[in-house]
């Protein structure tokens, strides 16, 4: 997608502006990013303008920005916002994932992903989702089709998590617990386990961490047949 030239910005108070996560091409927001952005803007850093949609005073661009802005001056700080009109929800999708795609912290492969999907059932062409997303069509399909099973009668990315499961039919537990997961590697939440119990880690007056323990090695036991 052309994304059009900055035009001047308007001083707005973050108050006033709406962080709507359905149009975020992000799964969330990084706390690390606005991290170094508070820490920026308290240096004297300037940011360029985010996006917003005139008419519901959305952000479309700049999540980060405007959550750095909050936390470094309070909620009426007032950031540079760019207004712009858009005819519909798929072009602020469109606009969203693009500017997304081309500055600021770089998409995961989950969100890119995710991207793609959403662009699909809204019914953006095929090239299209693969300029918003500077990819070439092929290797975007490629991409998407290794992240990505069956579930129902619709697609679902997969977290990295679970990879391994791409191109297959999930089932309906397959897909709650994929939805559940955060996203880390099978051997990553293992090897955290097996820490907490080598080191000595783990709390003994937590009734709860008993329980799901206990839960574990009946799994466990179950798994091994």
């Amino acid at each position: 997608m052309a994304l059009k030239p900055p035009k001047t910005a308007d001083l707005v108070a973050c108050s006033d502006l709406v962080l709507d996560f359905t149009i975020y091409p992000r799964s969330s927001v990084d706390a690390t990013t606005v991290s170094q952005y508070v820490l920026a803007l308290q240096a004297g850093e300037q940011f360029p303008p985010i996006i917003v949609d005139r008419k519901t005073k959305r952000v479309v661009d700049g999540f980060h920005r405007v959550k750095a802005y909050i936390m470094a001056h309070g909620d009426e700080a007032k950031i540079p916002v760019i207004w712009r009109d858009f005819k519909d929800e798929t072009e602020m999708h469109r606009v969203s994932i693009a500017m997304n795609t081309r500055h600021g912290k770089t998409l995961s492969p989950f969100d890119r992903a995710r991207c793609i999907k959403i662009l699909v059932d809204l019914g953006v062409a095929e090239k299209d989702i693969a300029d918003d997303l500077g990819m070439k069509p092929s290797a975007m399909l490629e991409f998407f089709t290794k992240r990505a099973a069956k579930c129902g009668k619709d697609e679902m990315v997969l977290k990295r998590t679970n990879i391994h499961l791409a191109g297959t039919k999930l089932s309906t537990k397959q897909g709650i617990g994929n939805a559940r997961c955060s996203g880390m590697t099978q051997v990553f939440y293992v090897n955290q386990v097996i820490n907490l119990i080598e080191n000595d880690l783990l709390d003994p007056a937590n009734k709860m961490l008993k329980e799901r323990l206990s839960h574990l090695a009946g799994l466990l036991e179950d798994y091994r047949g």
